[in-house]
């Protein structure tokens, strides 16, 4: 989850957590965010029994992942779009 993790982190903090006023709607979802990708590394993929990492070796969530980030380049690129 560390790439799908970082991708959502930087998307919040960078682009829609700016524009939130509800300080506490902010802190709830940050701390799921947060644990979200602690229990990342308490899960196995469903291809191995090494735990940790599960959701980070997802393609499901790869690429869903490497969308939002391609989006968001998209919007850097051409930000009169």
């Amino acid at each position: 989850m560390s790439f799908a993790y970082d991708t959502q982190a930087a998307v919040w903090y960078d682009r829609i957590r700016p524009h939130i006023k509800d300080e506490v709607l902010a802190m709830h979802f940050e701390r799921l965010m947060d644990s979200m990708h602690d229990a990342n590394h308490k899960c196995t993929h469903r291809d191995s029994n090494v735990e940790g990492d599960g959701v980070n070796k997802d393609d499901t969530v790869s690429r869903d992942a490497r969308k939002l980030q391609e989006y968001v380049k998209s919007l850097e690129e051409n930000p009169d779009a």
